[in-house]
């Protein structure tokens, strides 16, 4: 699997998670999404803890900011 784009979330305070481990790994740095910048740190608040129209909201608002008119079918009415 090595999709176009990553949004990934990071729970816990910067320095005091695994975070960098993850993010140094080769196998990481191997996926193309990585490798031509198309990662994205999100909320993981409204992306995977809570559920409701809001947080969609939000997820929707993250996704067409980043990938534009290419997710102009997602638009919210």
């Amino acid at each position: 699997m090595d999709g176009d784009w990553i949004f990934y979330s990071i729970q816990g305070r910067p320095g005091e998670t695994d975070a960098a481990t993850y993010l140094s790994n080769p196998l990481w740095k191997k996926l193309g999404a990585v490798r031509v910048g198309h990662t994205v740190t999100v909320d993981d608040d409204p992306w995977y803890l809570n559920a409701g129209p809001t947080a969609a909201r939000v997820v929707l608002r993250d996704i067409t900011e980043r990938l534009g008119a290419d997710a102009g079918h997602l638009r919210p009415a």
